[in-house]
């Protein structure tokens, strides 16, 4: 009996959290990029973004969680270091940032290697699974859209409560 429930619930968090990325909106508006002309993501790139007016909305926030506070000024270079990583570097005096990220070129864009996170929130009586997938491209004027989706589910007993996600696609406008 406990084996059952516990694979009913492994099976049921495998499938509500798992982000699911539609790309098809994006169609004719961005660049296919692939494992031949990646080379195209190097450049520099505001960290603003252009689509959205909040201010949790720039580079560093969409491509992690990041609780420093962030000026709208600092300059994003991009740099392909082959067809599996990227280099994104931050400048700004208050945040010297580097991350290198992991993936792979599949649909047209860099998608970073999916992101699993959990809280215990309240022990084990309440917890949660969650993913983040981002994908990285380019729109067809060479500007920055990066794809980022979401997802969760909290467990309240080991049942499944609700779940939660989300789809936003951000784009940045390129300065060199």
């Amino acid at each position: 009996m406990k084996v059952s429930t516990i694979l009913i619930a492994l099976i049921t968090l495998l499938i509500t959290s798992c982000s699911a990325v539609k790309l098809s909106d994006r169609i004719n508006k961005d660049r296919e990029l692939n494992d031949s002309n990646y080379s195209q993501l190097k450049g520099s790139y505001s960290n603003r973004s252009t689509n959205y007016a909040h201010d949790s909305h720039t580079i560093l926030k969409t491509l992690i969680a990041d609780t420093v506070k962030q000026r709208r000024n600092f300059m994003v270079k991009i740099k392909p270091l082959d067809n599996e990583n990227l280099i994104v570097k931050f400048y700004n005096d208050s945040i010297p940032k580097e991350l290198k990220l992991k993936g792979k070129y599949k649909r047209g864009y860099f998608k970073v290697k999916r992101e699993w996170n959990y809280d215990f929130l309240v022990g084990p009586l309440f917890w949660g699974f969650g993913d983040k997938v981002n994908y990285i491209g380019l729109r067809n004027n060479k500007d920055l859209v990066i794809v980022n989706s979401r997802g969760g589910t909290a467990f309240i007993f080991v049942v499944p409560a609700f779940s939660a996600g989300g789809q936003f696609d951000a784009t940045f406008k390129r300065e060199k």
